[in-house]
């Protein structure tokens, strides 16, 4: 395997998809096969978030894959170009460390960048000039999902534990706009983000139910 520029790369990865006869481009009803790379681009971009983030490239169908980092505090080339000379970021609230099981276990919480919640309500479907942020992934999908990480890799994408979807949906504005992840900082490099509601008050239950469970 070689980069863009002929050099032969070291080591890497090639996946190649094969029997996918039942996907073709243009299809209406979730088989479309630009859909399907659209929805695993977007699960490489949150997964591997770190490795891109450090560096890494990912080619999906020939074009380089941008990291979506769900706090909005790393470097993303979309929203540079995008706004620039602004800088959208995260809005950090709390950042502690916790044990679990003997693990140091970082916390962080951060509220989506002031731009992408012009005012109450918006929801994460338009930023602070009206345009559509739905590639942003601040939406409902992603609402009270948790993202366990493994060497920098994400494992696990869901809801948080013993936190109700249906509290969390009627709340879904403002869980769209508070963001928190949680670290482990072991040799097994665990982190943890999860989508909060209440800010600081958050922390604090997601830190108890952790410690507990």
């Amino acid at each position: 395997m070689a980069g863009r520029d002929e050099t032969p790369f070291a080591s890497g990865t090639l996946v190649v998809f094969g029997k996918i006869d039942r996907l073709s481009s243009g299809g209406t009803y979730g088989t479309s096969l630009d859909q399907k790379i659209a929805e695993l681009r977007k699960f490489i971009a949150r997964a591997f978030r770190t490795y891109i983030d450090t560096g890494r490239t990912f080619e999906l169908d020939g074009k380089a894959t941008t990291l979506h980092d769900p706090l909005f505090l790393r470097d993303n080339p979309r929203i540079i170009s995008r706004y620039k000379p602004l800088d959208p970021r995260g809005e950090l609230i709390e950042e502690t460390d916790l044990k679990i099981d003997g693990h140091k276990v970082h916390v962080a919480v951060a509220i989506v960048p002031r731009e992408f919640r012009p005012y109450s309500g918006a929801g994460g479907s338009t930023d602070h000039n009206g345009d559509d942020i739905s590639a942003f992934q601040i939406n409902e999908d992603n609402t009270a999902k948790i993202s366990i990480l493994r060497n920098g890799r994400e494992i696990y994408y869901d809801i948080v534990p013993r936190l109700p979807r249906r509290r969390a949906q009627r709340q879904s504005s403002s869980l769209r706009r508070n963001r928190g992840e949680l670290s482990q900082r072991s040799s097994t490099s665990t982190s943890r983000s999860a989508t909060s509601s209440a800010g600081q008050s958050r922390v604090s239950k997601l830190r108890s139910e952790l410690a507990n469970g």
